[in-house]
């Protein structure tokens, strides 16, 4: 009540007595922070202290950021958004790794091309004939064991001749 600070709520006035009444705005905004390179939980921590949401939208595999660690997120960072808010980000996979196969029991080069395209490698003949005998594969000038994991399209070079 203007004329009368000592008055509180619940104080009983005079009917047709002004009253001032401050109205909320609601919460403040907050500014979104950097979940980039954070793992999901230390990026809920962040933005559990601000109130916000995060939401894991996709994973995907990733060349340069850790197994685990956020890629990207929705809301660019500095961004003023209401309390209750949700942050969606991509969480990554790590580097797309295949496993080399075993290629004992293919017989042509086209055959161990097929067995690795499966596997996610590609195949190139640097030599001799595609019908014919696989006679020895590398990767980067070096034979692969089988079981050892290479990136997704890793290019496979491959030997092969006619057994005639």
């Amino acid at each position: 009540v203007p004329g009368d600070p000592t008055l509180v709520a619940g104080s009983e006035v005079e009917p047709g007595t002004g009253v001032e009444l401050v109205v909320s705005l609601g919460p403040a905004p907050r500014a979104v922070p950097s979940l980039t390179g954070l793992t999901v939980p230390e990026a809920q921590g962040v933005v559990g202290e601000l109130r916000l949401e995060l939401a894991v939208v996709a994973e995907e595999f990733s060349d340069d950021v850790a197994a685990g660690a956020i890629i990207s997120q929705d809301i660019a960072p500095e961004t003023q958004v209401a309390r209750g808010s949700t942050v969606s980000v991509v969480v990554s996979k790590g580097v797309d790794l295949v496993t080399f196969p075993d290629l004992s029991d293919a017989g042509s080069f086209e055959e161990a091309a097929q067995v690795l395209r499966e596997a996610g490698f590609e195949a190139e003949l640097s030599f001799g004939d595609a019908q014919g005998e696989v006679q020895s594969y590398q990767i980067d000038g070096t034979q692969p064991a089988i079981g050892e994991q290479f990136r997704r399209g890793t290019v496979v070079v491959i030997q092969a001749f006619d057994p005639e």
